[in-house]
């Protein structure tokens, strides 16, 4: 199955369940995006998707137009790297919109600490919002940026393959997922108000 292909079940698991909808298949026809792992619908504007690339690619973000899959723009994520990402999800909290990237992934069990990068959502084109001019915006071109907190997790008994990333609004952690051949394995990550200082910190520091 091309890649292309594989996109296009992702995107039809976002559109709203519990109803029927006529619209056709939606194929991306994205150079880069060519082993997408991950998406998330942007918490800002729901038009719009992220996605992203998995293991040995680019630590780069890919916008989507969700009804027509157009290319809307790339975010290259500075001092990072793409050791096994998984997965993507939006975290809204304390007014602000964030992303959650999980460079979870680990095959071969060999990982003692996955990492989850946390960075705030730039803001889109299609978001005119003046109180948020300072945050990078989202062109054409591949938007750098630099503002992104690394957090490292461990999970108890040992190494395990995760590809599954979310956030919990209503109990404020983070939800991973294993992926397993007889069973699959849920842990919470508790959010923790800190790790928004510290990403303020690098912030005011780039």
């Amino acid at each position: 199955m091309r890649p292309a292909a594989y996109f296009c079940l992702s995107l039809m698991l976002l559109l709203p369940m519990g109803r029927t909808t006529s619209q056709e298949p939606i194929i991306i026809e994205c150079p880069e995006l060519i082993e997408c792992s991950g998406m998330a619908v942007s918490p800002s504007d729901s038009s719009l998707v992220w996605a992203h690339n998995d293991s040995g690619h680019l630590a780069r973000l890919y916008l989507l137009h969700r009804a027509t899959g157009a290319l809307r723009g790339m975010v290259q994520l500075e001092g990072v790297s793409n050791g096994d990402w998984e997965d993507i999800c939006a975290v809204p909290i304390a007014g602000k919109n964030y992303l959650a990237i999980g460079d979870t992934g680990d095959n071969y069990r060999r990982r003692d600490r996955v990492q989850i990068h946390l960075l705030e959502e730039p803001i889109t084109d299609a978001i005119d919002d003046e109180a948020a001019k300072s945050v990078p915006q989202v062109g054409n071109t591949v938007q750098k940026v630099r503002q992104v907190l690394t957090l490292d997790i461990s999970f108890p008994g040992g190494s395990v393959d995760c590809e599954g990333l979310a956030y919990d609004g209503a109990n404020k952690r983070f939800v991973l997922v294993t992926k397993e051949f007889l069973r699959c394995r849920i842990y919470a990550v508790p959010f923790q108000d800190a790790w928004l200082n510290a990403l303020a910190a690098i912030s005011e520091s780039v």
